[in-house]
């Protein structure tokens, strides 16, 4: 799994965008350890108390190696930005920009593939350990340590789950958001990987919008884990037309995950059931459902082992 601390490195990339701006001033509250920016115009001056350069290759040779970049650039610049990190060996890119350019969309993933690199979104709010690290724009005060896992593919979803948890007393080990583009990264599949080897999560909730096609979520689940996971689509009740077939989605159907509109809430339905994965019909109900499951694992693990105490007793 990612190793993800206060200790390890964050740049900003369009550092003095105003999101980013505002976003920089709550991770450095958090403790994430930003110690750069990129702003072009703005070389040598600071914001937040955050250095900035004007190229990522002048930050790394300042502050050394970095492990994180978060890019708020406009859309039309993240081609550009998120190659200049590859070059400069960051291999875990986190997009919060919306709406890229497919194309640049198409290039980027490609040229990830080849550098090994993790990219998170576009239109992601980011990732959150809470208690430890936040990377984004994920409302902190919404999140509590604790050890059920949250994986989101939908615009606010995140933050509204979690704020459901945590005032009912349930903690989060690992809060990620997949991002609300067209187009993403990474998807379900790379990051459930990560979480079942996290000792800390014991639940994972999947949290999905029924405004995109997502269930891909449950197709990619093994048989063989162990660990509870639970499902919450948000607006089922919702009434989604069929989507344009214009030129532009239908290359990103050929390139990332599935697009909005492509599926609808019955579909993810369905594909839960397959899976075996019980769904929620809410924020609400998920907590519910995930402290049943809590407190029935920690009477498991408290059961006393009575037939070795019999056996150990009983005369031979």
């Amino acid at each position: 799994m990612h190793n993800w601390t206060q200790e390890r490195k964050v740049l900003i990339q369009g550092i003095a965008e105003p999101l980013a701006i505002h976003a920089v001033a709550k991770m450095k509250a958090y403790g994430t350890n930003i110690v750069a920016g990129i702003g072009i115009g703005r070389g040598g001056s600071k914001i937040e108390g955050v250095p900035v350069f004007e190229l990522v290759e002048e930050a790394t040779a300042r502050v050394g190696a970095i492990y994180t970049s978060i890019l708020f650039v406009p859309p039309n610049c993240v081609l550009d930005a998120a190659l200049e990190a590859m070059a400069a060996n960051i291999h875990r890119l986190i997009l919060v920009t919306d709406r890229v350019p497919p194309l640049d969309m198409m290039r980027l993933f490609r040229k990830a593939r080849d550098r090994n690199t993790l990219i998170l979104g576009g239109g992601s709010q980011g990732l959150i350990l809470p208690g430890k690290v936040l990377l984004g724009i994920c409302e902190a005060h919404c999140y509590t340590p604790g050890n059920v896992a949250l994986i989101s593919r939908g615009s606010g979803l995140l933050d509204e789950v979690a704020w459901a948890l945590t005032r009912a007393g349930i903690g989060q080990s690992m809060a990620i958001d997949l991002g609300s583009s067209e187009a993403i990264g990474s998807g379900f599949d790379k990051w459930l990987g990560m979480v079942v080897r996290d000792r800390k999560t014991k639940a994972i909730a999947l949290l999905e919008s029924a405004m995109m096609g997502n269930e891909e979520a449950a197709n990619f689940i093994p048989n063989n884990i162990r660990k509870p996971i639970f499902a919450y689509i948000s607006g089922r009740n919702v009434p989604i037309t069929p989507f344009p077939q214009d030129t532009t989605k239908l290359i990103l159907s050929q390139c990332s995950a599935p697009i909005p509109h492509s599926s609808t809430a019955e579909a993810k339905l369905a594909a839960c059931d397959r899976a075996n994965i019980p769904i929620a019909d809410s924020p609400t109900r998920l907590a519910k459902l995930l402290q049943e499951t809590l407190k029935e694992e920690v009477k498991r693990k408290r059961k006393p082992l009575l037939t070795s105490k019999h056996e150990s007793t009983t005369p031979r």
